[in-house]
């Protein structure tokens, strides 16, 4: 957000604190990553998926469905801070799946992710957030680099997203 708008590539920015905690978290996390895998980096068919989640969110409740697994949860965000939105809340979720996904006893390899959430979507696939959507961002970053996981996330319409739909 500090650089978003410049032309002067060399030009000086403040480091404030939240400047400093984002990158010391990019040395950190480049520390522990054990390198690209070009090979490995290509891009797969939502087809070619190991594991596929359904995911989605109301302002009370995330829910998330793995057919291959057979297994649902459903976490209660009734007692959350409600000046979130809907957004960050779909955003959430999808953190929730991939964190279970990540410590699961059958770690995939190829994990498709679908939601509903259309700016979920963008904001994973291209890394960029608004400004209090970082952290969810970073700590999924944090979960896949040091991983084999290549992580898909897909929209899907909310009539086609059932089971998430009534989880959430």
């Amino acid at each position: 957000m500090k650089i978003q708008g410049k032309s002067n590539a060399h030009a000086s920015i403040y480091l404030n604190k939240q400047v400093l905690v984002d990158l010391r978290w990019v040395a950190e996390t480049m520390e522990s990553a054990t390198g690209l895998l070009l090979f490995n980096a290509t891009e797969w068919l939502p087809s070619e998926a190991d594991m596929v989640i359904y995911c989605d969110a109301s302002l009370t409740g995330l829910g998330f469905y793995c057919p291959y697994l057979n297994i649902a949860y459903y976490v209660d965000i009734a007692y959350f801070n409600p000046t979130r939105t809907i957004f960050f809340y779909e955003a959430l979720c999808v953190l929730y799946a991939l964190t279970w996904a990540h410590d699961c006893t059958y770690l995939p390899h190829r994990l498709l992710i679908f939601t509903d959430s259309m700016y979920t979507v963008e904001m994973f696939n291209s890394l960029k957030a608004h400004q209090g959507y970082n952290e969810l961002l970073m700590h999924a970053m944090g979960l896949l680099i040091p991983s084999t996981i290549s992580l898909g996330i897909f929209h899907i319409t909310g009539a086609n997203n059932t089971v998430a739909d009534a989880l959430s």
